[in-house]
């Protein structure tokens, strides 16, 4: 992962074990598994909050893409 180091991939795996399904997909009541973490506040604009679990969430591939294909 580009810029990301160890810090990080503990920090998201930690996120993904205790929040391990897709928020997007269960807000409309299917059971995805997480694979992916997505920062709420862009990483451009406030790298501070990169390992904040208030700024993370959980999402599969999918919907990740999709926020991110938004600009989120």
């Amino acid at each position: 992962m580009r810029g990301y180091d160890s810090s990080w991939r503990m920090v998201r795996q930690c996120h993904l074990e205790n929040s391990p399904l897709c928020h997007d997909c269960l807000s409309n009541g299917v059971y995805t598994e997480a694979s992916d973490v997505h920062h709420l506040i862009k990483l451009a604009e406030r790298p501070d909050l990169r390992d904040v679990s208030s700024n993370l969430m959980s999402l599969c591939h999918s919907c990740h893409s999709i926020r991110t294909g938004k600009g989120e």
